[in-house]
């Protein structure tokens, strides 16, 4: 018995931030595999990637590489599903791309795309709904006022809409500029520095939170 071939292959990813270097990379798989290389960003069409960089800000919300024969394409959108690879013919060739790609996506995940999970998103969006049906009389013998229980509730809501942005790509970030170029430190750390701010923000609420539990 033999096993049927896939007729295609797609994998979407969370938020990447990509640089002229890592794009370099990318359409070089495309053109060693396909026999058509077309690169869009939203409706236009580049010739090359000079042509992209050339025609373009440092930074580009949008942009899509397409490879015909065997079909590739790698798309990066501001929807759910942000980040998709997908082929449509499954050949030796072709799938190897696939996996190629794959590895440099993953290797570019955003350092919060690895904090902020979907099964997160899932798990905190239900601790959620779980709390607003809390009984009336139980909340006020544990919280001291409705600010404070609020504050309870409304952290995983928060914590979910950070996981749902990340783990589906939508915050991803694609660089026409290698990253030696950025300037400012603060450009540099920018994720960094969200994450700190983020974290004192958490450790502020449950901190307050023991306290009323004490």
């Amino acid at each position: 018995m033999k096993k049927n071939k896939e007729s295609s292959k797609s994998q979407s990813f969370p938020s990447v931030e990509l640089f002229l270097s890592d794009l370099e990379e990318i359409y070089e798989i495309f053109t060693e595999t396909s026999k058509e290389i077309e690169i869009s960003s939203g409706e236009y069409v580049y010739e090359s990637l000079r042509d992209l960089r050339e025609n373009n800000p440092k930074k580009i919300k949008k942009l899509k590489f397409q490879g015909h024969n065997p079909y590739i394409s790698l798309s990066f959108e501001k929807s759910v599903n942000s980040v998709w690879l997908y082929i449509g013919n499954v050949t030796k060739e072709s799938e190897n791309a696939f996996y190629r790609i794959s590895a440099i996506l993953n290797r570019k995940k955003l350092p919060l795309s690895k904090l902020f999970t979907f099964p997160l998103f899932v798990i905190f969006l239900n601790i959620f709904f779980i709390l607003l049906y809390i009984p009336n009389d139980l909340i006020q013998k544990i919280f001291p006022s409705k600010i404070s229980f609020l504050s309870f509730v409304f952290l995983p809501l928060i914590l979910s809409i950070f996981c749902f942005l990340f783990s589906t790509g939508y915050l991803s970030k694609i660089n026409l500029i290698n990253k030696n170029e950025r300037s400012t430190f603060i450009k540099r750390k920018k994720d960094d520095i969200i994450l700190l701010i983020i974290g004192a923000i958490i450790g502020f609420i449950l901190n307050e939170l023991l306290k009323m539990l004490k």
